[in-house]
């Protein structure tokens, strides 16, 4: 990739778009009189100049190749007014109605205007997008794509830089089986990659798949034959793969993108706030924000005989920070019966993320009455017959072992000295040729919190086990 060509003001960029324009003149006369000047706008041309690696005559090519697709599909005819607006799916008839059947959330991340598209495949409504007429479908995805282009190009050309989008896409759930055995799944799939790669190129910055399930490698090896030979390298290039589990995927999800993937597989998963039924393996996540000075309080009730993992961690916010600072409220273990807790007030203000999980092989565990509630008042809920824990910031740990032992430190308040920087391996596409990836959270030695724990007894010879958990920080 030639990274000049990352500016829009840099004078050699300038150069060679000025180049590609001149090489388009016979299509700029066209474009004018049909009123699609805007495809020959600066930031749309940088991108198939970065697509074809800065070279004019291959640049040149690629945009007679969308131009004809554009021309065909009547994209034109469709006109969209994105300036100084947020981009929007309600731009285009039946956009929201296709992000809801994807299950897509989409929210706007970064100040340079770069978009976040957060998808819970696991939770597709496959039939009723198979029950779309094709050309239904691809039209509908091809104006929320010239949509979202606009949109991008519109910010790019505001901020001198190439604005794009990440994608974030949770496999959890997804049924492979499904689409590998349907073979108008499979085509609509490559009738799209190949849309995408003619009419739209340079617009993913990078797509994260988290939670892949087992048969994804033989996803990935019946799509490879599909694609182009462009589309595998862009794929090696742009795709990362988070593997680890329920527990750290959110810790490095939100150290790549901050917080806001977090909220989108949540608000894009949720059916109110209730948890309700986990079936083997299956995990819920919920979160709520916390002001400076606030605390929250939350309380559930597992099924008789039932219990579940569950982690409460905090992402704090910090001013001038890429990444959010991560704290430990409660380590991951099994809680059952009724349980409740409650943090604060705390001196900081972050994102109180819950991350509940059925560890069992073959049981099912019923959640019922979840109520959690945030407020900013001061009022002191600490008890002083609680003993102290110090809270350091979370590391992230590569297996359970590591994460038990990090626990039980804690726990029995030992000397330790902080995990800060710890490595996890995040793996890469495509399957077939893994290379791991060193990322660590850019964690920095932040006052040390105490947090106050207090576990109550169960009654003796319940006909429910109950677990009362009391949790509360405090500045030292």
């Amino acid at each position: 990739m030639v990274e000049f060509l990352d500016d829009l003001q840099n004078p050699q960029a300038c150069r060679v778009r000025q180049r590609l324009l001149e090489e388009l003149e016979v299509e700029r006369k066209e474009l004018s009189e049909s009123s699609s000047l805007h495809l020959l706008g600066p930031a749309r041309l940088m991108r198939f100049l970065q697509a074809n690696k800065g070279s004019v005559e291959e640049a040149a090519a690629h945009f007679r190749r969308m131009l004809a697709w554009y021309r065909e599909a009547d994209i034109g005819k469709t006109c969209f007014d994105v300036e100084g607006k947020e981009w929007s799916a309600d731009f285009v008839e039946g956009g929201r109605e296709l992000l809801h059947m994807m299950c897509i959330d989409v929210c706007m991340q970064a100040a340079d205007g770069t978009m976040l598209w957060v998808h819970r495949d696991g939770l597709i409504q496959f039939d009723e997008i198979m029950g779309l007429p094709d050309e239904d479908f691809i039209l509908r995805m091809c104006l929320l794509c010239e949509s979202m282009q606009i949109y991008l190009d519109h910010r790019s050309e505001e901020t001198g830089r190439l604005v794009k989008m990440i994608q974030v896409r949770d496999l959890k759930g997804f049924n492979i089986t499904e689409v590998l055995w349907n073979p108008a799944a499979m085509k609509r799939f490559v009738d799209a990659a190949a849309i995408l790669e003619t009419a739209y190129p340079e617009t993913l910055a990078q797509m994260i798949i988290v939670n892949p399930p087992s048969g994804f490698n033989l996803l990935w090896m019946a799509m490879q034959p599909m694609l182009s030979q462009r589309m595998r390298e862009k794929i090696k290039e742009k795709f990362l793969l988070i593997s680890d589990g329920v527990f750290q995927f959110p810790q490095l999800l939100a150290v790549i993108t901050g917080t806001a993937a977090l909220k989108g597989l949540t608000d894009s998963g949720s059916n109110g706030v209730g948890l309700g039924t986990f079936s083997p393996g299956q995990s819920r996540f919920r979160y709520r924000v916390l002001p400076p000075g606030g605390q929250a309080q939350w309380s559930f009730q597992i099924g008789p005989g039932g219990s579940l993992q569950l982690q409460v961690i905090i992402f704090e916010f910090e001013d001038g920070r890429s990444s959010p600072v991560i704290h430990q409220v409660f380590p991951m273990q099994a809680v059952s019966g009724a349980v409740s807790g409650h943090c604060g007030p705390l001196g900081l203000s972050g994102l109180l993320w819950f991350t509940w999980y059925n560890d069992s092989w073959t049981s099912t565990m019923q959640v019922k009455d979840l109520k959690i509630s945030v407020n900013s008042s001061g009022e002191d809920l600490r008890n002083p017959s609680c003993s102290t824990i110090p809270l350091q910031p979370l590391g992230l740990f590569r297996n359970r072992k590591e994460r038990w032992k990090n626990c039980l430190m804690q726990i029995l308040n030992c000397c330790c000295p902080p995990l800060f920087g710890k490595k996890t391996d995040v793996d890469e596409l495509p399957m077939g040729d893994h290379r791991q990836m060193n990322r660590h959270a850019e964690v920095e030695k932040a006052e040390m919190v105490e947090m106050e724990v207090e576990l109550r007894a169960e009654p003796e010879e319940p006909e429910e086990p109950e677990a009362d958990l009391l949790i509360l920080w405090r500045e030292p």
